[in-house]
């Protein structure tokens, strides 16, 4: 994939924090292919000029509603129409369509024989035309063996590729100093209203493990609703402790930073979760680049990998193995196991992403 011309289709547009389809966008482009980046619909058609060499943000209009049901001609028809004035804003044609979003565009078939097509999927719940986009893409792609699963009746070329990691931008701030002062520092980083998380778990460990900083970083940290997540009620009681601290969301550049002045990190969630949203969190990628020890409920993608990620099978052990660990932090925190975790992370690069889907598109799509 050099010299081509891509359109990204993402659910979150380009000034929304940056996730694996921003970072797929930057790094095709930075391998010299010139890549257009489409985020959800908007009111108008434009094209804002590049936001770094090879890389433009294009708008489209929405579509007409009932699209999913509507004759397969008249679907065709519109998707064909849509393509046609985003080629004319980019002023050429497009190789490769690389969809993360099943909610738009979702029939492939619309698009010409010559383009590839792929399908990826990065969670479980981007669940709306799942058929339809996976049986008519060249190529599919999941983030976890139970989305490859998921895809693979509707299409045989359905391959695992995990989650990836920006392993080039590294802010040359000063180092950071987590709040608190308490020996050890443990550290959650990602949306802090989201469903998935235990907070009755982690305010029962915060409130016995007295000797460590509990430091939890990201957007809507003082969202308390219990209709969002019914365990808000213990985050509000965890946010009032001495050992708690609750900071706003940061750049995406600073997040090595933070990690990296962490002492061990944090992956907490419920129970029932364990077999869809926690299957893989896109997080483990970033905390296993700094080499820090993760303590983790269970995490289905990495229980191979164990010996470097200490996890629980129930949330009602996580207590006992956050003492454990922390109890032991030298030896899960020593330099051979903080290699094999960087190593781990290395591997999953976005370039070495990329040169794995080049290769699928060469054995599968050419």
């Amino acid at each position: 994939m050099t010299n081509k011309n891509i359109i990204i289709i993402s659910p979150e547009p380009w000034d929304h924090i940056n996730v694996s389809k921003h970072h797929y966008a930057r790094t095709l482009a930075r391998k010299g292919n010139k890549v257009f980046f489409l985020g959800p619909p908007t009111d108008c058609y434009s094209i804002d000029k590049n936001v770094c060499d090879n890389l433009f943000i294009l708008s489209y209009k929405k579509f007409l509603p009932g699209l999913a049901i509507a004759p397969r001609w008249f679907r065709h028809w519109q998707i064909r129409r849509k393509l046609r004035i985003l080629e004319s804003l980019a002023k050429t044609p497009f190789d490769i369509i690389w969809s993360f979003d099943n909610s738009v565009f979702f029939d492939f078939g619309a698009f010409p024989s010559g383009m590839v097509k792929i399908c990826h999927i990065v969670d479980l719940n981007q669940d709306f035309q799942f058929e339809l986009s996976a049986s008519t893409a060249d190529i599919c792609i999941g983030v976890s063996q139970r989305i490859v699963s998921k895809l693979l009746p509707f299409n045989s070329n359905s391959f695992f590729i995990n989650h990836g990691v920006v392993t080039h931008e590294r802010s040359q701030n000063e180092p950071v100093i987590l709040p608190g002062d308490r020996p050890i520092k443990a550290l959650y980083l990602g949306n802090l209203s989201i469903p998935f998380l235990d907070w009755q778990t982690l305010y029962s460990c915060a409130l016995h493990l007295d000797h460590v900083d509990f430091v939890f970083i990201g957007s809507n940290k003082d969202d308390f609703d219990p209709s969002r997540n019914h365990t808000h009620l213990q985050k509000k009681h965890l946010s009032k402790l001495p050992n708690a601290y609750f900071m706003k969301a940061i750049p995406s550049e600073m997040i090595p930073l933070y990690v990296d002045a962490a002492d061990l990190l944090l992956i907490c969630y419920q129970e029932k979760y364990h077999k869809n949203q926690a299957v893989n969190p896109h997080k483990t990628m970033e905390y296993l680049l700094s080499g820090k020890v993760i303590v983790a409920t269970l995490t289905e993608e990495y229980v191979s990998h164990g010996n470097l990620i200490p996890m629980t099978n129930s949330n009602s052990e996580y207590q006992s193995l956050l003492q454990e660990v922390t109890d032991k932090l030298g030896h899960y925190n020593n330099r051979h196991m903080m290699d094999a975790r960087k190593a781990l992370a290395m591997a999953n690069s976005y370039d070495k992403q990329v040169e794995k889907i080049e290769q699928l598109i060469i054995v599968h799509a050419s």
